[in-house]
């Protein structure tokens, strides 16, 4: 159902329009590339020359409570994210927002793991992976 083609002479749309809509995202190919069975994170990724910057969305997790390991060749976020309240205590007419662990899982094949660094400011985590300084496969040797 199309809510943005509908008249002005039509009803508005209702709280049962909402449950009734169908899944139009649910097979998309951002579902598909998560690696991990959590909570998706939505990340950037850039190639800064010699290192790659990855930008991470964590809304209402607290710096604490990240998780950030690197282990052959691959990153993995983790962050606890907590509702207020009790679901059951509530009257809700429409419940969204859940508790659970935001994960996410990045494979990179030139990280350089010693010098990785790490930020969290206002829910933007940023993380900082060098790449592997690699040498042209010549070098001059001095004679002594």
């Amino acid at each position: 159902m199309d809510y943005s083609s509908r008249s002005r002479r039509s009803a508005p749309v209702t709280i049962l329009d909402l449950f009734s809509r169908p899944l139009e995202d649910f097979n998309d190919d951002r579902n598909r590339s998560h690696a991990s069975s959590g909570d998706a994170i939505a990340v950037d990724v850039r190639d800064g020359g010699d290192c790659y910057i990855l930008m991470a969305d964590l809304p209402g997790v607290s710096k604490a409570d990240i998780t950030l390991d690197f282990v052959n060749g691959v990153l993995v976020i983790k962050a606890p994210h907590h509702q207020d309240g009790g679901v059951q205590a509530q009257n809700y007419l429409l419940h969204e927002r859940n508790s659970g662990i935001y994960e996410r899982m990045l494979a990179f094949e030139d990280v350089d793991s010693s010098g990785i660094e790490a930020s969290f400011n206002e829910g933007m985590l940023t993380v900082i992976l060098p790449k592997i300084t690699r040498t042209s496969g010549r070098s001059s040797i001095q004679v002594k």
